[in-house]
């Protein structure tokens, strides 16, 4: 969509100067930007491995993450510039022309924040999930070990049938010994 309104703009409004570079610029970014996107869900299905916090990355998509910040950074700053440099009659000549410019950068500054925070959540979702995973595994092997520790202490506590045994083999000797000495 965004795509979309700068070709309009650009061929109804057909702005001069810096702000048409700016709008050519945005147009160039935005494709890049879908490109960027379909090569980085390629490359981490095709090469990605996990990282530290569980989050599959790839190597050049984390570069290309990157330079598209980077990029982006760059256009906004050079649009705030113009922006700011105009003046007020200047501003409301192509009134389309400028909003969209200054709308256009806020989404891509609003879209760098939502990216990282995202990026963020997905971290933190993974390490909960992993302390999840580890505590229902500790709990187990907790009430493995405590299971086992019972029947243990069960063993222990009756007497052997072959033990018992023993002690009654024992017990009918000793008497059979007693009686022999009276």
């Amino acid at each position: 969509m965004q795509i979309q309104c700068l070709l309009v703009f650009l061929i109804f409004e057909q702005p001069e100067g810096q702000a048409r570079i700016i709008m050519l610029a945005l147009i160039v970014e935005h494709v890049f930007s879908l490109c960027f996107l379909a090569f980085k869900s390629w490359e981490i299905e095709r090469e990605g491995a996990l990282d530290l916090n569980g989050v599959a990355r790839a190597p050049k998509e984390t570069f290309l993450a990157y330079v598209e910040m980077f990029i982006i950074c760059i256009i906004f700053g050079y649009s705030l510039n113009y922006l700011t440099g105009l003046t007020w009659e200047e501003f409301h000549s192509k009134p389309f022309v400028h909003d969209w410019i200054l709308c256009d950068c806020l989404i891509l500054c609003l879209q760098l924040g939502f990216v990282y925070s995202s990026q963020i959540t997905i971290v933190k979702s993974e390490t909960i999930k992993n302390i999840y995973t580890l505590c229902h595994i500790q709990r187990a092997k907790v009430k493995k070990e405590r299971e086992r520790q019972e029947l243990e202490q069960e063993r222990l506590e009756r007497p052997c049938d072959i033990g018992h045994q023993a002690c009654i083999a024992l017990k009918m000797i000793k008497d059979q010994d007693d009686s022999d000495e009276d």
